[in-house]
């Protein structure tokens, strides 16, 4: 039975990859088409992938496999459910794993007195409070919280349709507290630490984690523990880890850690490469803002100055949560930070057409034709350099008498 599942669920993830819109061959697309053809296929590869294994293989075959119940039975033909255990059964019945129709049942019981009862919510036995979630599936809800708004909605929407609902599990943890019902004030001690990333600072923080990520500091750790904990894999540039302390742990202080991370960072001293700068900003517990995009840009401008930014622009092409060309906001973002960051020539890639600014009168695209003409002219000489100056010139002048225009 696990095998004919397994292959059964891979084929489905296959199919979900490849096909997303090939209802007929035997997909389950149907509500979640849209969400998953938005996602390039780099994002949606990945994401498919760390969350349908760890959704479907872990709640359902690890819910099988490890629940003390013996491998020959496991090969039964008996239903699914008779080979749970009851605890298990508590605990996979939460909102997680409860289907649609189980959802959205309204039957009642009725006792021989007469009174009609309502069932219990999933994941609460008769006459008891909430069941504790199992952590498997409190991780795969912790995972999913940790995406970008788009992605998190595909992954929801892709499993609604095969009849898993984590919609209403990720709501409920939203409106539980992540520090154990209690206020954090970890600004308190973001002082006691240090994000100057000198190589000896990163190479200890490396050391003290070791070749695996530390575990998530509990819910009752204290202030100081999640903030040295932070600290220590911010420094080793473990950033998915970064952003999942900050989604988790940090609660309503999570933009202001992420906020220090980045001032914190951004030292003379600091020796960085261009994918440093993008794994901070992958670290950010939301969209990044305008000013979060101009402090990244200046990280940028100083690691360009040592290393080549072309690892940086492949990775901007294939997709990345907040920077790339899949979205129009993702494409003017990217342009901001590569021309705030000084980087021209690289921001040309992104850029729209120069007619196309003009027609949208964007004073800030114009000047970034112009500044990549003046980027290209210290590259050749002779007559050509002189033409690329005097191009770059015009379009300065154009932007100059665009009374409307943004012309940052």
């Amino acid at each position: 039975m696990k095998n004919r599942l397994t292959e059964s669920l891979a084929m489905d993830k296959h199919n979900a990859i490849e096909n997303p819109t090939a209802s007929e061959a035997g997909t389950s697309c149907g509500k979640a088409e849209w969400a998953l053809s938005s996602l390039d296929r780099p994002t949606l590869e990945s994401n498919i992938t760390r969350c349908f294994s760890v959704i479907m293989l872990r709640v359902l075959l690890i819910s099988l496999g490890l629940a003390g119940v013996a491998s020959a039975q496991v090969g039964t033909s008996r239903p699914a459910t008779k080979l749970i255990k009851p605890g298990i059964r508590t605990a996979v019945g939460t909102p997680l794993s409860i289907t649609k129709e189980a959802a959205n049942s309204t039957s009642t019981h009725v006792t021989p007195s007469g009174t009609s009862l309502k069932p219990p919510p999933p994941g609460v036995p008769p006459g008891g409070s909430a069941a504790k979630v199992d952590p498997e599936i409190q991780e795969i809800i912790d995972t999913l919280r940790t995406l970008p708004l788009d992605q998190r909605q595909a992954m929801v929407a892709y499993y609604e349709d095969l009849g898993i609902d984590v919609s209403s599990s990720l709501q409920a943890s939203g409106t539980t507290s992540s520090s154990g019902g209690r206020t954090r004030q970890l600004m308190r001690y973001i002082r006691t630490v240090n994000f100057v990333r000198r190589p000896e600072a990163v190479l200890d923080a490396r050391g003290r984690i070791g070749l695996v990520s530390e575990t998530l500091p509990s819910e009752d750790a204290t202030d100081q523990e999640v903030v040295q904990w932070f600290h220590r894999h911010a420094m080793a540039a473990e950033w998915d880890a970064v952003k999942a302390v900050l989604v988790l742990r940090a609660g309503r202080e999570a933009e202001a850690l992420y906020a220090a991370m980045i001032q914190g960072t951004n030292h003379p001293q600091s020796e960085l490469i261009p994918e440093d700068v993008l794994g901070l900003s992958e670290a950010a517990p939301s969209e990044l803002t305008d000013w979060q995009v101009e402090a990244l840009a200046g990280l940028l401008k100083q690691a360009a100055n040592k290393t080549s930014t072309k690892p940086l622009s492949d990775k901007f092409l294939s997709g990345t949560p907040w920077f790339g060309t899949e979205t129009d906001a993702k494409r003017d973002r990217t342009v901001r930070l590569l021309l705030t960051a000084d980087l021209p020539i690289e921001a040309f890639e992104f850029m729209p057409s120069l007619e196309t600014a003009r027609e949208s009168e964007d004073g800030t695209v114009i000047k970034g034709h112009a500044e990549y003409q003046l980027a290209r002219s210290a590259e050749v000489s002779g007559a050509e350099s002189d033409q690329l100056v005097e191009r770059a010139w015009e379009l300065f002048g154009e932007v100059a008498l665009m009374g409307n225009a943004d012309a940052a």
